[in-house]
């Protein structure tokens, strides 16, 4: 995956003589992917493969963890997977570069670590149990604390109140069960109704 990023980005950047800002960006895995790749040159920018610049004239790596090469670096994320186990965890001495993960209101998939897959499939068992008026159905049980995060800064998308950033902490107090919230259309739709 990462050499068909490699030459994406030697072609597109091919006889630029501006600074161009390089942004990762996707929706869903595609947002785990995205920001597994900011990761991924952000710490491997000084290892071999990326730093050896005496390759060819044109180094893909040079390019990339030289900061007079590149404006920015970021990363956008939209109904990113749960991918980190710490939040936002951002390598990068270049103080302009951003990484922000845009987060539906009820939108599951942000929030979809295994503890929190199994609390969902558990409630949603002893929902349709109490509905078929069955004896000894167990109580519900508490939201169980997130052990995986999107990556980066979280901002959380309310139609009603607007976009707002999000302590990862926060997350875990909230059960997003509206898999329609993770269309990326309704991403879309939001983000042009917020005027962003």
């Amino acid at each position: 995956m990462f050499q068909e990023a490699k030459s994406a980005v030697l072609k597109a950047a091919k006889g630029l003589n501006l600074k161009p800002n390089l942004t990762f960006c996707g929706h869903s895995a595609g947002g785990g992917t995205a920001f597994y790749l900011y990761h991924y040159f952000q710490v491997h920018a000084s290892d071999a493969e990326l730093s050896d610049c005496t390759a060819a004239p044109f180094s893909f790596a040079y390019y990339i963890s030289n900061s007079h090469l590149v404006k920015n670096i970021h990363c956008i994320t939209f109904g990113s997977a749960a991918i980190v186990s710490i939040p936002n965890p951002i390598h990068s001495s270049r103080q302009n570069d951003r990484v922000v993960s845009f987060i539906n209101h009820d939108d599951p998939v942000p929030r979809l670590d295994l503890p929190y897959a199994t609390w969902v499939a558990g409630t949603v068992g002893r929902y349709l149990a109490i509905q078929a008026s069955r004896p000894n159905v167990p109580p519900y049980s508490a939201l169980p604390i997130q052990s995986l995060y999107p990556g980066g800064e979280l901002v959380l998308l309310v139609e009603e109140d607007g976009m707002k950033k999000l302590d990862p902490n926060v997350l875990s107090d909230h059960a997003f069960l509206e898999l329609g919230a993770h269309d990326s259309r309704e991403y879309v739709r939001l983000i042009k109704e917020l005027g962003w």
